[in-house]
């Protein structure tokens, strides 16, 4: 699939797919998707087009699922509509995947997502991630920018992540995109 960003703010369209066509279709490749929207979920629309591919997408807003479910769910493409407070990852754990795409809109749930399943893939890319750094913005001025795209050692990724994962920090693009690649996968 080509590159071709639709919207200024779809930034991880073009890391996610440099991820999704570096996974090899001739096994079984597993997805998850957590947060739908056009950026995302038209791409793995394609890609569940695939054989040998299951992608299930999670999401909390019903009419945002419903619209985003009407225009892109497949057989093997599924929308769960779920509770980010209540969600349980316990049947997610049981399987390992390829990508997990981590973008809803609950802040707190997306890191919990990446706790939850953090041995449980070989890619987790993250879309926003300044937003941990303390940058809450749509652009970010000259003066903030090291701090905001950080993921050296006194950021919150690396002290966090780094032992388990190699951090790509994608940001010639604003908003920026975290891909973690585990280490142990």
């Amino acid at each position: 699939m080509k590159y071709k960003i639709m919207n200024q703010y779809y930034t991880h369209q073009k890391y996610l797919i440099e991820v999704l066509n570096s996974l090899d279709y001739t096994k079984k490749v597993k997805i998850l998707e957590f947060g739908s929207g056009e950026g995302s979920s038209s791409i793995f629309n394609e890609y569940a087009k695939k054989e040998n591919v299951e992608i299930q997408c999670f999401e909390h807003d019903s009419s945002w699922m419903n619209e985003m479910e009407s225009k892109y769910s497949l057989k093997n493409y599924t929308f769960n509509q779920v509770d980010w407070e209540n969600f349980d990852y316990t049947d997610l754990k049981k399987h390992k995947y390829e990508l997990i795409f981590v973008d809803q809109g609950d802040w707190d749930a997306r890191i919990n997502t990446i706790d939850e399943l953090r041995n449980n893939s070989k890619y987790i890319i993250l879309h926003d991630y300044c937003y941990y750094n303390g940058f809450r913005g749509y652009s970010i001025p000259e003066s903030d920018k090291e701090w905001a795209l950080s993921i050296d050692k006194n950021s919150f990724f690396y002290e966090k992540y780094s032992n388990d994962f190699e951090l790509i920090s994608e940001h010639s693009l604003f908003p920026p995109t975290l891909i973690m690649k585990n280490k142990n996968l």
